[in-house]
Parts: C-alpha cells; sequence; structure tokens
C-alpha cells in the first residue's frame, strides 16, 4: 500500500503561544503545507518546516484553530 498524497490535518485549539508540532500521517516527509486558520492569529511553520512524522508549527497566542493541507 502507498502513502496518501494528500492528507487533511486540523489543529487546535493551541496550548500557549510558541512552538508546537502536528502529526501529518503521510508516512513520509511532506513535499509542502498550506495553512487556513479558522480563528483570528497567526500561525506559521518553524524553520525546520517539517519531518517524516510532523509539521513544526509556531503560534502568535492561545486558542487558535486551523487546517492544514500537507503533501
Amino acid at each position: 500500500m502507498s502513502a496518501p498524497v494528500f492528507v487533511p490535518v486540523n489543529f487546535g485549539p493551541t496550548a500557549a503561544p510558541g512552538n508546537f508540532s502536528i502529526a501529518h500521517g503521510l508516512g513520509r516527509a511532506p513535499y509542502g503545507v498550506m495553512l487556513a486558520m479558522n480563528s483570528a492569529g497567526a500561525v506559521w511553520v518553524q524553520v525546520a518546516l517539517w519531518d517524516a512524522t510532523d509539521i513544526l508549527l509556531v503560534a502568535s497566542d492561545a486558542g487558535l484553530t486551523g487546517r492544514l493541507m500537507v503533501w
């Protein structure tokens, strides 16, 4: 069985401002990530971006929610 090509991943609410990570479930390192916020505030990728299991993110505030499309 091959790894999925695209994976939607919901996140939040974030516990606190700062670094956090979200498991993406691709089974490999992603080629890219698109982020859409569901709440006020900002979330962006860390300098390291991602690895084979997680997307590495930074939250501007606690309580943020959003959705990632990972490919």
